[in-house]
């Protein structure tokens, strides 16, 4: 049993990331790319809510990411410092974000997570656009007191 998880655990974090990367439209503006970040996560955990629970569930946690699963994590997580990093700034610059994309997606799993455990019903929209403006003013802005590259 445990290798079956591992596989549906492995597809859903492949899954989402090479949805996300499709999605990417490097022609609009950095804010509205994150934001098609944002909103295809969510779609993601809406339409496919059992393998959105359990591939952020306890109930897996003991199964520790592998080196292919987290290379499909870090796909999508990639492309979102990619964004965040300023146009042409190269790899160097892509890296060094790379805390903020970590921040990012942090704060827009949130609501998203949420919302699939059902705890956000009638302002769940309301609540992850808030959540998202935040995170996309921090992640293209962030706080003087933190040092980007």
């Amino acid at each position: 049993m445990p290798e079956i998880l591992a596989g549906v655990y492995a597809i859903g974090f492949a899954k989402l990331s090479r949805m996300l990367v499709a999605s990417d439209d490097r022609s609009l503006s950095r804010v509205d790319r994150l934001w098609r970040v944002a909103r295809g996560y969510r779609e993601f955990a809406r339409g496919n809510p059992h393998l959105y629970q359990l591939m952020y569930s306890p109930r897996v946690r003991h199964l520790a990411p592998s080196e292919a699963e987290r290379g499909a994590a870090a796909e999508a997580l990639t492309l979102v410092a990619s964004i965040i990093a300023p146009p042409d700034a190269g790899v160097p610059a892509v890296e060094a974000v790379r805390p903020f994309a970590y921040a990012f997606w942090s704060a827009i799993h949130g609501p998203v997570s949420l919302e699939a455990a059902g705890w956000l019903r009638a302002n769940a929209t309301e609540v992850f656009e808030g959540v998202v403006t935040q995170a996309v003013r921090a992640a293209i802005n962030p706080p003087a007191r933190v040092h980007r590259a």
